[in-house]
């Protein structure tokens, strides 16, 4: 099935979809919407102001209704709704709710379950007499609403009729998005109208409600013969033919119907037919004359030569030079464009526009023939070097160039650079004016972000890394980092500005990424969270992952040189333990009860262990191979504890007996073992030296204990 607003597919029927989940990814309604209704299905968005939403009411089993949502900040015209409202409901489609919430504008409307005429005529094909004449009525009486209302619809196809009934055929009017206010004459800028059904006199941007009657012929038209008269010509061809001829008619049979066509389709909309006309000959008015297509064109005295094309007039002349661009920027270099218009056609505000323009000496001459476009046929289809211009030509053009397409990448750049869709959208070109607007969002974001990561890169850099050769020599900033080439960042903003699933391949591929490099690259921290931050950013995160990328390699190398010093550190200290521990081990086994010296070098061998011990604990890093050395410390600690303690005693006892052993107690005690001799005799004197020796002995007994211990303990030493 296909959408009865916009001849979309429609993927699901209504009878089918009640219990229908929405698909993944659809939008969400608005606050105001989401407690009464739930979405069953979305169609892929055309236009750039709205999407058209299949919802059902969550209370009840009543029909499905159409939701068209704005997108966010923008609103449909007050002026333009008020007036529709104003229809009468048998002439257009009626308008259940609508509304503003949460920022977006909402219009709600009845399904139509006949679909619209576009569907009856691909499922048909060319309508019965009777069905023709029972649309010419309907179509007519509701133009003649809309123009009570003072509006032009603008848009009139058979997309935008939807069948009331099909047995007497009715129509009614749908899809107001670009009609306007009319007052006395209209001048648009807009070219947003569907260029099959646009009356010739829109390519020059002056409107009125002709221009609605000339949709409506080309609306019967194709209803009577079964297709489209111009069906299979290109856009270029079908401008050209609506500029130079009148639409063929050979091929209707019926000479009352092929006499209101004709009336329809007169290219000059001062002589086509409209209201009171239609009106008389739906009457049968026999008095109703044939109407006559201007047999030439009016304008120039002699025509502008381009190919095999004529021109005569503005819009004319502006048709031909878009399809024959090449030979247009030549004459425009040439100066043979002005002086046709000034002699020729004697449109001296198209010589000014062109002398203005030449003196605009930094646009191209190509820039410089779109600007002229714009200006004598503002309702121009967007183009470009002979090439049709339109969102979908932009959104290929830039996944070619990010499939490494160089044309691609090389007319993505032109087109920004010349600025061309800027002057379609400020020529009012709605579908590229939106382009526009996300497309410079979009850069400006990057632009903005781009300047805060060199900030944020330059200030890392100066804390940690000197400034290079090259960068003194070339005068870089330091840390600088380059921009992505200007085509593949444009095609890549376009992506992320149209493709929501490109955008979140790009976050899950640098998400995971960025997040092992942040371990080491601190100044990724500064940047934000891929998985979070804007779609801008996330360009500028991938342009700063190879940067990434050489801050964590560095710092690799750094940490694996710094592990290796380590690790020479640690063998190192492994073998200084191993020289003390050894050396510890041989005074141990030379120590001498008696021999101070020999306990002391013990002492300062423990000692010098004990700081190397101390230094190891200290380190402040905690690889394999350190613990593993203080592991080992610890149980060296434990085998030497028996040694310490008897190394310290040792020493305290001989520092004890320093005052025993004295030189004075060796003359006190031998004066005193004379002078019992003297007194007592002999045998005094041997039990005064008995009792010395006792003494010596007592105090020497814990040093040869003590000694005897030491050399036990550090014959146990393991080696």
């Amino acid at each position: 099935m296909l959408c009865l607003y916009c001849n979309r597919p429609l993927h699901a029927a209504p009878a089918q979809s009640g219990a229908a989940a929405p698909a993944e990814g659809v939008l969400s309604l608005p606050s105001a919407l989401r407690g009464r209704w739930r979405i069953v299905q979305q169609w892929p968005a055309r236009g750039a102001e709205a999407e058209l939403l299949l919802v059902q009411a969550l209370a009840g089993d009543g029909p499905p209704c159409v939701l068209k949502l704005y997108r966010h900040g923008i609103h449909p015209k007050a002026d333009v709704q008020a007036r529709v409202a104003r229809i009468p409901e048998q002439h257009r489609v009626r308008l259940l709710d609508s509304g503003v919430s949460d920022g977006f504008a909402y219009e709600l409307m009845p399904y139509h379950p006949d679909g619209s005429l576009r569907q009856l005529l691909d499922k048909k094909g060319p309508l019965s007499p009777p069905q023709l004449s029972a649309l010419i009525a309907s179509l007519a009486a509701a133009l003649c609403a809309v123009h009570a209302q003072h509006l032009i619809h603008r848009d009139l196809k058979p997309e935008n009729l939807l069948l009331r009934s099909l047995d007497p055929l009715d129509v009614v009017l749908t899809d107001f998005g670009i009609a306007s206010v009319q007052d006395a004459t209209l001048r648009f800028t807009s070219s947003a109208r569907t260029l099959a059904y646009g009356a010739p006199e829109s390519l020059a941007g002056v409107l009125d409600a002709k221009a609605d009657y000339w949709a409506m012929g080309m609306i019967v038209l194709e209803s009577a013969l079964g297709e489209h008269p111009l069906a299979g010509l290109s856009e270029a061809v079908m401008l050209h033919r609506l500029c130079t001829r009148a639409i063929d008619l050979g091929r209707v049979r019926d000479a009352r119907l092929r006499m209101l066509l004709r009336g329809l389709l007169l290219r000059d909309p001062q002589l086509r037919w409209g209201e009171a006309d239609v009106a008389r000959w739906l009457a049968g008015d026999a008095t109703q004359t044939e109407p006559v297509e201007r047999g030439g064109p009016l304008g120039a005295r002699q025509p502008y030569r381009l190919g095999d094309d004529e021109c005569f007039t503005a819009d004319q002349l502006a048709v031909s030079l878009a399809s024959h661009w090449p030979l247009a920027v030549a004459d425009l270099d040439s100066g043979q464009l002005m002086r046709w218009l000034r002699q020729e056609l004697a449109d001296y505000n198209s010589v000014r526009v062109l002398i203005t323009l030449n003196e605009q000496t930094h646009l191209s001459t190509d820039a410089r023939l779109l600007h002229l476009l714009l200006h004598l046929a503002p309702g121009l289809p967007p183009v470009w070097r002979g090439r049709a211009l339109s969102l979908g030509t932009v959104l290929t053009w830039a996944a070619q160039t990010l499939k490494g397409d160089p044309d691609g990448a090389q007319w993505l750049l032109d087109i920004h650079q010349q600025g061309v869709v800027r002057a379609y959208a400020e020529a009012g070109h709605a579908e590229l004016a939106d382009l526009h607007q996300r497309w410079q969002r979009a850069l400006d974001a990057f632009e903005a972000d781009w300047q805060a990561a060199q900030a944020v890169l330059a200030h890392h850099h100066a804390r940690s890394e000197p400034a290079s050769y090259d960068d003194v020599l070339y005068g870089q900033v330091a840390g600088s980092v380059r921009r992505p080439m200007p085509a593949l960042l444009h095609a890549r903003l376009l992506a992320l500005s149209f493709d929501e699933g490109w955008t979140q391949r790009l976050r899950q591929h640098l998400a995971p990424e960025l997040k092992r490099l942040s371990v080491q690259v601190p100044w990724l921290h500064d940047m934000g969270e891929a998985s979070q931050c804007r779609p801008p950013r996330l360009l500028v995160l991938h342009a700063l992952l190879p940067e990434a990328q050489r801050w964590a390699s560095l710092a690799a190398r750094q940490l694996e040189e710094a592990s290796e010093q380590r690790r020479g550190d640690v063998a190192q200290l492994q073998r200084d333990l191993q020289t003390v521990w050894q050396d510890v081990r041989t005074a141990s086994q030379h120590v001498l009860f008696f021999d101070h010296d020999s306990v002391e070098y013990l002492a300062d061998m423990l000692r010098t262990y004990d700081h190397q011990a101390i230094h190891v604990r200290g380190l402040g890093w905690a690889d394999d191979e350190l613990q593993r050395l203080r592991q080992r410390l610890a149980r060296q600690e434990v085998a030497l504890r028996p040694l310490r303690e008897a190394c310290h005693a040792w020493l305290e006892r001989a520092t004890a007996n320093q005052g025993w052993f004295s030189p004075w107690m060796g003359i006190v005690t031998l004066l005193g073992v004379l002078t019992v001799w003297n007194w007592v005799g002999g045998t005094g004197a041997l039990l005064v030296l008995a009792g010395v020796t006792l003494a010596a002995g007592w105090r020497l007994w814990p040093l040869w204990s003590l000694s005897a211990i030491m050399r036990k303990s550090g014959g146990g030493l393991p080696g």
